[in-house]
Order: C-alpha cells, then sequence, then structure tokens
C-alpha cells in the first residue's frame, strides 16, 4: 500500500510542478501559493526530494515583493508563516524563520483588538472588524509553532491568549463543528457564532494548533477537542465516505478558496493521526485517496490531473485542485510513518 501511495503522490507532484514558475503556481492566488509551498515542503519531507530550498527561496521573494505595500488580509499572509517555518525546519535557513517571526509580529500588533473580546481581525481595512475562525485558527497554529522552534514566551503569550479567546467564543457549534466567523459587533446579537458555512478547513487548522499545543503541555482535553472536531468532520461533511465541501453540494464553490480547503483538512488530520494513531483517521485519508485516484483523475497520457469532487467526477484542471489533491496524497504516503 505504501509503495501505491507514493507513486501516486509523486505523480501527483509532478504534475503540479507544472503550473510552477519563479515562486508562484499560475491560476493560484496569494494564499493558494504559500499551500502549494507547504504542499512541496510536504513531499520533499518524505520523499527526499532536494528542490524545495529553492523554491522556497524564490517564493521568499515573491511573497516580500506582494507585500511591500502593506497588509490586506490577515489570513492570508499567515499561511505564508505557518509555510516559512516549515520551509526552515526543512532547511535550516533561518531566512524563512525570520520572515515568519515578522509576519506574526505584524499581525498581532496590527489585527488583535479587544472587540468581541479578543482575536484577530481577518481584515486590515473592514470597520467594524469581522472576528473569523480561519485567521484566529492561523494565529493559533503560527504562535504554537513558533514557539515549539524558538521557546520565545512571546509566542507563549499569544497562544495562550488566541486559545483562551476562541474556546468561550462559541464557534465551535454543538455538532463539534466550527462555523465561519462571528457576528459583527453592530449587529443586534454582536460577537456570537454567526451560523455560517463549516468549511472543511475551519475544521483542519484548529487540528493543527491543538496538536501544538498538546506537545507544548500535554493536555490531554487538547487532545479530546481536537478528535471531537476530526470525528464530527468525517461523520456530517462528507459523501458517501468522502470528503465534501459544503458547496458541492450546491455547485457554487468559489474557485479562488474553496476547491483548497480539503486538502488542508487531510493534512492536519494527518498530523491528529501522528498523535492519536486511529485507525478510523487511516483509513479516512486511505479512502479518499483511493476515490481521487479511482474516480476523480484525468490521465492525458503522461500526466495525472484531480478535480474538485474526490467522490468523482473530475471537472477541471487547476493549480488549486492539484495542490488539495497533493495533501491528500502527501497523508497518504506517509500513513506508516
Amino acid at each position: 500500500m505504501s509503495n501505491t501511495n507514493q507513486q501516486r503522490a509523486t505523480a501527483c507532484f509532478d504534475t503540479l510542478q507544472q503550473w510552477y514558475s519563479n515562486g508562484q503556481w499560475q491560476g493560484a492566488g496569494f494564499w493558494n501559493n504559500a499551500n502549494s509551498l507547504q504542499a512541496v515542503l510536504d513531499y520533499s519531507k518524505w520523499s527526499g526530494w532536494t528542490g524545495a530550498d529553492a523554491i522556497a527561496q524564490a517564493c521568499l521573494n515573491y511573497y516580500q515583493n506582494e507585500t511591500k505595500f502593506g497588509f490586506g488580509y490577515f489570513d492570508d499572509v499567515q499561511w505564508w508563516g505557518i509555510s516559512f517555518v516549515e520551509a526552515y525546519l526543512l532547511t535550516n535557513n533561518k531566512q524563512y524563520l525570520d520572515q515568519a517571526e515578522i509576519i506574526f509580529k505584524q499581525v498581532y500588533s496590527k489585527a488583535w483588538s479587544d472587540i468581541c473580546r479578543g482575536g484577530v481581525r481577518w481584515q486590515n481595512s473592514d470597520d467594524p472588524p469581522y472576528k473569523n475562525a480561519i485567521t484566529n485558527e492561523l494565529f493559533l497554529m503560527l504562535s504554537t509553532s513558533l514557539f515549539l522552534v524558538t521557546s520565545d514566551p512571546l509566542y507563549s503569550y499569544w497562544f495562550r491568549q488566541e486559545w483562551s479567546w476562541f474556546q468561550q467564543t462559541g464557534l465551535i457549534n454543538s455538532q463539534s463543528l466550527i462555523n465561519d466567523g462571528l457576528t459583527k459587533p453592530d449587529t443586534p446579537n454582536p460577537c456570537v457564532n454567526n451560523g455560517e458555512t463549516t468549511w472543511t478547513y475551519n475544521q483542519g487548522v484548529i487540528l493543527g494548533g491543538l496538536m501544538n499545543l498538546y506537545k507544548i503541555n500535554g493536555d490531554k482535553s487538547l487532545l479530546d477537542t481536537a478528535n471531537q472536531i476530526a470525528t464530527a468532520t468525517i461523520t456530517h461533511l462528507v459523501k458517501d465516505g468522502i470528503l465534501q465541501e459544503p458547496c458541492e453540494r450546491t455547485h457554487n464553490c468559489h474557485e479562488g478558496n474553496a476547491p483548497q480547503f480539503k486538502g488542508i483538512f487531510i493534512r492536519y488530520l494527518r498530523m491528529l493521526n501522528q498523535t492519536a494513531n486511529n485507525p478510523v483517521y487511516a483509513d479516512f485519508i486511505q479512502r479518499n485517496a483511493d476515490s481521487a485516484w479511482n474516480t476523480d483523475r484525468q490521465n492525458d497520457g503522461s500526466n495525472d490531473y484531480f478535480g474538485l469532487a474526490w467522490y468523482g467526477p473530475f471537472d477541471q484542471r487547476g493549480a488549486i485542485r492539484q495542490t488539495s489533491a497533493m495533501d491528500l496524497f502527501n497523508a497518504a504516503a506517509t500513513l506508516s510513518s
């Protein structure tokens, strides 16, 4: 099984790199490119592929050029921070760590506020601010990742602030799924769960942050919470046992965003499973990888492309879809590690 999974991952990777040029994957947006870099780094870790440092360097140059006029969305830049931490861990090139630290310090200084009792805002320009799940989950993931690398108490302070805030917001609903965000503070019922879409990536990034926290303090309740969210996701956000983005049901997935989400969930489910060692999670990853390969793949004679719905049929090619599949096949390729 392992060899087959690794062969599939390599085929997916080779096709993904057809879109790559100078720190970008053509057709993917700013934040999507950070996730493509993450997928390449993850592939390099298990496969031994040696080209990751050159790609990470080109991505760093791209990132610095794109952000030189300031931050627009605080979720977008934190994806880059997380990927740069991973690039540092893979290469030991301190440029990446330095950039990740710069990103984090800019986010907490610009985005955290007492509005809605805390949390970081989604957008630099919105007033009043929207406090949403993904931006805060990324803040937890980035702060814990930086603490694990540096042991700097600055990051400990902020991840404690973030998780304390997140727990009391009500963002985790009665199904143990996470909705998109909080109602704005100028609404009749301010700063409560807005009941909007339970995107799969919101169920994923929180798993990564919780596993980092668990590594730091060993609090079993963190593992319990992560398991509850993961179990809810693979129970409710599925079609015939295959992960399904809620927007796939209504055929209105935003092309620049939603096709990326499922791979992110699988990336962090794999991280949870490395601690939980739950055969249910391993089976879910394998089942999705088999389904994507068998029902959502287009082969043109030399390349394997993957579409939006992992239960099929294949719809169209693109770097965002391919990156999401890359996360899936990376997870399958490392199931036994």
